[in-house]
């Protein structure tokens, strides 16, 4: 069995080599790391290990809801830029900003810019189409603001030194990624296996297997773990696992 340990890092930069260091360290003495989504007016949580600001909404069990994010009743990247000045300042743990690449306020080198003098520590693709398919998901990508805009945006992001964690549903959306450099994927089921807790695991251990197989162990991996009752089955499954992304409740994740 595994134990989760939570360890912080302080407010550092979060350079690719320094991450490689912490994650080849963690898996050493089997230490698993965590993020978490932090919404405006929420309290930075110190039992986490990084946090990703994000546009959304919480649901009725305090979960992150995926989903919400893509509602269109503001300006998400706009409200990310102006409702975490304080917490920038007040947090323990490194802030990246979740972001939107289909802005139609914000050219993307004036984005990245204003999220670094921010003083955030790097990037998320969040919203991302990669939580979309279907009829929408093509229509999207036609109109060029789909997948390929989210990697162009992290390819800027990067060549500004901004650490890029990168959101992908599929093996293919994580190949796109790698190939613009990206320094950790963040593995999410999509959707529907968000909205339906009695849907099986197996079809997303599959491919993330197949993916974590193809990638040096100590590249940054984390899975997007839609409940504590998975954790034990992804870590198992998965040894090039470094952590997990969206656990509200720690305390449910305690040990498996």
């Amino acid at each position: 069995h595994y134990v989760y340990f939570y360890i912080a890092h302080g407010e550092k930069m979060l350079p690719k080599k320094e991450v490689q260091t912490l994650v080849q360290a963690a898996k050493a003495e089997r230490r698993t790391l965590f993020g978490s989504p932090l919404l405006p007016g929420e309290i930075c949580p110190s039992s986490v290990d990084w946090l990703v600001a994000c546009y959304g909404s919480r649901d009725n069990s305090g979960n992150f809801d995926w989903l919400s994010s893509y509602l269109p009743y503001a300006d998400a990247n706009g409200i990310v830029l102006k409702a975490f000045d304080d917490t920038l300042t007040s947090c323990p743990v490194p802030i990246l900003a979740g972001i939107c690449a289909a802005d139609p306020f914000r050219e993307h080198g004036q984005l990245i810019e204003s999220i670094k003098n921010k003083g955030f520590k790097g990037v998320c693709n969040l919203p991302s189409m990669a939580l979309m398919d279907g009829s929408l998901r093509t229509i999207v990508e036609e109109q060029g603001l789909g997948f390929e805009r989210e990697a162009q945006l992290m390819a800027i992001a990067r060549d500004k030194g901004l650490y890029t964690l990168a959101l992908v549903a599929s093996p293919q959306e994580a190949d796109i990624m790698l190939a613009v450099g990206v320094d950790a994927l963040l593995l999410h089921p999509g959707i529907a296996f968000e909205e339906s807790p009695t849907l099986q695991i197996d079809n997303y251990l599959v491919e993330i297997v197949s993916l974590s197989n193809r990638i040096s162990s100590d590249y940054p991996l984390f899975a997007c773990s839609v409940a504590p009752r998975h954790l034990e089955r992804l870590a198992h499954s998965l040894p090039n696992l470094s952590g997990f992304y969206a656990i509200r409740s720690l305390e449910n994740a305690g040990a498996v």
